[in-house]
């Protein structure tokens, strides 16, 4: 598949070191993809797809609320359309790319930990080129706290999908659910 950024703007505002925002706006055109055709109710099969196109906005937020405490927020917008391709799926939305994408996120030290919590938004999703299934959207947390050791060494304790969240990430397959897991990392 051949594609290119056509057109891509950037914004940014640095405020001193304790704030930055950036504004992001793409547009990417892909031409002969390949992806998912709907041949029927339980069957697809992989199809080259002749043009898409999707436009979108991302904003950036970043503020230091403290010494060493950092929130972070993210949003993209995107519209992921089929410009050209199988009967019936012009205009339709690519398979699998959420329309919203959101992330709040705060960093923090707290007795000698490195901590940080994070809530991601990934909006509506369609399974198919039909746009006939759609996997709704997820609202996750995370949670984590590291600490440091000699020599580089660290301590970690990861809670991933922290209120067990059941989401679709295809027809038939759940997210990943909560996990609970500990981590010690040593450099080499």
């Amino acid at each position: 598949p051949e594609s290119w950024p056509l057109m891509q703007r950037v914004i940014d505002v640095l405020g001193g070191t304790r704030a930055h925002v950036s504004l992001d706006t793409f547009e990417t055109k892909v031409s002969d993809g390949i992806g998912f055709q709907t041949q029927g109710p339980t069957l697809q099969q992989r199809a080259n797809v002749d043009r898409t196109q999707t436009d979108g906005t991302t904003l950036t937020y970043t503020q230091a609320v403290g010494p060493c405490t950092r929130l972070r927020a993210a949003a993209t917008t995107q519209y992921a359309r089929i410009v050209q391709g199988p009967s019936g799926t012009s205009g339709k939305r690519l398979s699998l790319v959420p329309d919203r994408i959101a992330t709040l996120g705060i960093d923090f030290p707290d007795l000698g930990m490195l901590s940080s919590v994070d809530a991601n938004y990934s909006g509506q999703i369609y399974y198919d080129d039909l746009n006939t299934q759609p996997l709704g959207a997820a609202l996750l947390l995370d949670a984590r706290a590291t600490v440091p050791l000699a020599s580089g060494a660290s301590w970690s304790v990861i809670w991933q999908n922290v209120t067990h969240q059941y989401y679709l990430t295809s027809i038939d397959r759940l997210g990943p659910p909560s996990a609970f897991s500990v981590r010690f990392t040593l450099p080499l």
